[in-house]
């Protein structure tokens, strides 16, 4: 097993009665540590996806002194980890959070199992970029190695406060996916792949929720509680697919009565949106100011029927999505060239055909 020395620095803390949660980046992807090794994104996403997110959180490597628990996250630039510290453990309390506190002990030490790699030359250093790894354990210890990994905070575990409405669903975070190759989306045929390749066969595991844009945690243990999925898993690995991705554009945009969700998680859902097509080289479809941009290939994921609601004030359709909507509709040999003018008026007759 390989060691990674991660540096460890509190922003802030704070303590409910039972415990402690500290939270920061457990690896950074692509800069050289001082082992001379580069860990990439997307690293650890198999290994997470088959084993689950949850690893034992240990005290300076000694397997012996099991100090917490940390869930991890891949986000697009770090592994992301939340560690929970129970004060009931006399350690914690009286060595661990003390040394914290002041900042004596800056580290985070992950053990791995590289599982594929590559030697690369940056510079005059030759260095082993860490393309895919098993996550072993991870140890807080004294000394740093990666310089831009840092803990970010400590926060109280609120497991006494009551869910309010919005508290109870939630949005997983943002998962690097590649993009699979546009192909036809069926959402009944990724489901099914989705629960194999997750170990989910009679209960969502919990690698399950990160291969959906939301999910109602008051359901995590129930298959229904789940919603927009948007990966096929593709020789080995989930991809996203940009099909499904336009089908959420489309269904946050109102299309087919929209989806169940509050205004605050339809934001993260949209900002994920936006991150899957940059990644595609692809305008972003939720702008700043509120409005919706539909180009040709997100319409291409949608069918005729929706297309009543793409005519919402709200929605700017592309001059290719114009032509799309009005050969379907048999306008195109009437009109040459698509323009907002002569395209609104259609508006009335394109309702009544749809």
């Amino acid at each position: 097993m390989d060691f990674a020395i991660i540096p460890f620095e509190i922003k802030s803390q704070s303590e409910d009665k039972d415990n402690y949660i500290v939270e920061g980046k457990a690896s950074v992807y692509g800069n050289i540590d001082l082992v001379d090794d580069i860990v990439e994104s997307g690293c650890f996403r198999e290994d997470l996806m088959k084993e689950g997110n949850e690893r034992s959180i240990l005290w300076m490597h000694k397997w012996d002194e099991p100090i917490g628990k940390g869930t991890f996250q891949e986000y697009s630039d770090h592994l992301f980890t939340k560690i929970l510290l129970p004060k009931s453990d006399t350690f914690v309390t009286g060595r661990v959070m003390p040394q914290l506190k002041i900042n004596s002990i800056t580290g985070l030490s992950i053990g791995y199992q590289p599982e594929e790699f590559a030697y690369d030359t940056v510079g005059d250093k030759q260095v082993r970029r860490l393309k895919r790894c098993k996550l072993r354990e991870v140890s807080i210890v004294s000394f740093p190695a990666n310089e831009q990994a840092r803990i970010s905070m400590i926060k109280s575990f609120q497991t006494h406060e009551t869910k309010t409405e919005n508290e109870s669903k939630a949005v997983p975070p943002y998962k690097d996916y590649a993009i699979a190759d546009d192909v036809n989306w069926d959402k009944l045929k990724a489901v099914k792949q989705i629960k194999e390749h997750t170990n989910s066969k009679d209960a969502p595991s919990s690698a399950y929720k990160n291969c959906f844009m939301f999910y109602d945690s008051d359901k995590a243990d129930d298959f229904t509680g789940y919603k927009m999925p948007f990966v096929y898993f593709v020789d080995g690995n989930f991809k996203a697919v940009p099909k499904a991705l336009s089908a959420i554009v489309g269904a946050l945009s109102g299309v087919r009565g929209g989806v169940d969700v509050n205004d605050t998680d339809k934001a993260k859902i949209k900002s994920q949106i936006n991150e899957y097509y940059k990644k595609m080289d692809r305008e972003e479809p939720f702008k700043s100011n509120g409005n919706t941009f539909i180009d040709k290939k997100t319409l291409e994921g949608l069918e005729k029927r929706d297309y009543e609601k793409l005519f919402d004030d709200n929605i700017l359709l592309s001059s290719q999505a114009k032509k799309k909507i009005a050969d379907s509709l048999n306008f195109g040999n009437e009109v040459k060239e698509v323009r907002d003018d002569s395209f609104l008026k259609r508006l009335e007759d394109i309702e009544s055909k749809i």
